[in-house]
């Protein structure tokens, strides 16, 4: 059997816009082929639903949270981690602090925060709402991921945080940086960890494609590793092949010729 993961942000979607249609085209002849097709995003299950209900992308798997959780094709959970409250409360306060843009997931609420404004967070959008963010944190038994952003595109402030995050809990989460965004998530959580565990559950042929930083650990964990040619030349040397799309690493593997 022939099982893809797929990311989603710089992969088939750019700016919530798909990059090709015929990328989806290209997955869905993949399955009829047999082929299972997997999406391994640092998205959480709450921001899943435009692009597999309301886009179509056909799917077997999704691996959510960069390697936190991994749902089957019916949304249920086969595998979960989580941050323990104490740690993700101090996280999320160094955000607030630091005036980031925070959000969070505890599996069946999302939240954000900027500038003292709490909203919620979904993927159709941000929606202000009038309560004290880290009041509603609080009522968080515990946390899937937290992702932190700087309001000017870059990074200086979340190199600080990141550092300081891996200084007091390295035993206890995991820092994926992408882009300009620092996703947080529990220890010994990666898109790596999500092929590998779907691999040996059913033993298929992995390939693998992403385009950024939190995307590596899934690259190298493919049996084929396939990047981007607008990739970062340091990602495009762990790969094994690169594309320009989708659904020319489809056409290949349909093709025999990877």
């Amino acid at each position: 059997m022939k099982m893809v993961f797929c990311d989603i942000d710089g992969t088939l979607y750019r700016e919530h816009l798909q990059i090709s249609p015929l990328n989806k085209e290209a997955l869905i002849r993949f399955r009829e082929a047999g082929g299972k097709v997997v999406y391994c995003t640092g998205r959480h299950i709450l921001e899943m639903g435009k692009i597999l209900e309301e886009d179509g992308y056909p799917f077997d798997y999704l691996v959510l949270n960069n390697g936190g959780a991994i749902l089957d094709g019916h949304k249920n959970t086969l595998y979960e981690k989580h941050i323990e409250a104490p740690i993700g409360l101090d996280i999320l306060q160094w955000g607030v602090d630091a005036n980031m843009f925070v959000h969070m997931c505890d599996g069946k609420k999302s939240y954000g925060c900027f500038n003292h404004q709490s909203f919620t967070h979904n993927d159709q959008g941000d929606r202000p709402i009038p309560d004290d963010f880290m009041t509603l944190m609080k009522r968080s038994p515990s946390f899937q991921i937290i992702s932190l952003n700087q309001e000017n595109m870059q990074t200086d402030q979340i190199d600080i945080i990141k550092k300081r995050i891996e200084e007091k809990y390295s035993k206890h989460v995991e820092c994926h940086p992408n882009l300009h965004f620092l996703d947080v998530v529990p220890n010994n959580c990666s898109k790596g960890t999500g092929v590998n565990y779907l691999k040996e559950k059913t033993n298929a042929t992995t390939y693998t494609i992403g385009d950024s930083w939190n995307d590596l650990s899934m690259i190298e964990a493919g049996d084929h590793g396939c990047t981007f040619n607008y990739a970062h030349d340091d990602i495009q040397k762990k790969a094994d092949h690169v594309y320009s799309y989708v659904y020319e690493m489809i056409n290949d593997i349909l093709g025999g010729k990877i």
